[in-house]
């Protein structure tokens, strides 16, 4: 009985996700667009994002699997869940989500599991670097692109332009950024105490209680980072990063 609510909640709600997510569609363009398209190009476009969905879930597991054995489908289903957020809500949110899926799922603390699914985005960051560095020797524009306003919000001052040189900046923006989240984590990991001493000395200031529970937030998610005690697994899943990265473009 209680398996048949689940699945009745489960249809109920995906309902009406459903109508939130399409309630602005205007179904004369999509019938429209449906009549004019190539539906083999389509077809083999939509092969690659559902192939995607599987080799996201590969490049994770290199990661989670230094923790405990966790089955690619409850992998899966925790991705799966943290997309659904992300569609809907803002921030990425669904990243949360994915965390706290895995650790019901797998039973793994909320903060291990949020470790790794910082790891899988960081490894992430790899592929869409080098996506941008090969962006940057392939596409060099010389005037500046208009970006359409119902894609992405501009403020006025910005005219919605995309000016020749902003790809080049964000591909060494974005290299900058990955560069401090791996050497972040790498200090997180070899100077677990360091910092486990300096976060108890400044929150012990503050609270006792606080300063207690961010030292075990801080051990979880320290050990959520074994990962780099495996240089071939880190080497796997940034492999699957360029995998998943390489389908995208092809789609």
């Amino acid at each position: 009985m209680k398996k048949k609510i689940q699945v009745i909640l489960g249809i109920i709600i995906g309902i009406v996700l459903m109508w939130f997510l399409l309630r602005h569609t205007k179904w004369e363009e999509v019938f429209s667009a449906l009549n004019t398209m190539h539906w083999g190009w389509m077809s083999l476009s939509i092969v690659g994002v559902f192939t995607s969905f599987f080799t996201r879930v590969k490049r994770w597991s290199y990661i989670v699997r230094t923790a405990k054995p966790v089955s690619y489908r409850h992998m899966f289903s925790a991705t799966q869940v943290g997309f659904l957020c992300n569609f809907i809500f803002p921030g990425r949110a669904g990243e949360v989500v994915r965390a706290l899926a895995l650790s019901r799922l797998a039973t793994l603390p909320f903060t291990k599991s949020f470790a790794f699914v910082a790891l899988d985005r960081l490894t992430d960051l790899f592929g869409l670097i080098a996506v941008m560095l090969i962006a940057m020797v392939g596409f060099k524009p010389t005037e500046a692109i208009t970006i359409p306003e119902e894609f992405i919000d501009v403020p006025d001052w910005a005219q919605g332009l995309l000016q020749p040189d902003v790809i080049q900046k964000g591909a060494m923006g974005f290299g900058f950024f990955l560069i401090v989240l791996v050497i972040a984590f790498i200090i997180l990991y070899l100077n677990q105490r360091l910092v486990l001493r300096i976060s108890d000395a400044i929150l012990g200031l503050v609270s006792k209680k606080l300063a207690d529970s961010i030292h075990n937030m801080i051990v979880h998610f320290a050990e959520g980072l074994h990962v780099f005690r495996s240089i071939g697994d880190m080497t796997k899943a940034i492999g699957w990063s360029f995998v998943t990265w390489g389908i995208a473009c092809l789609s």
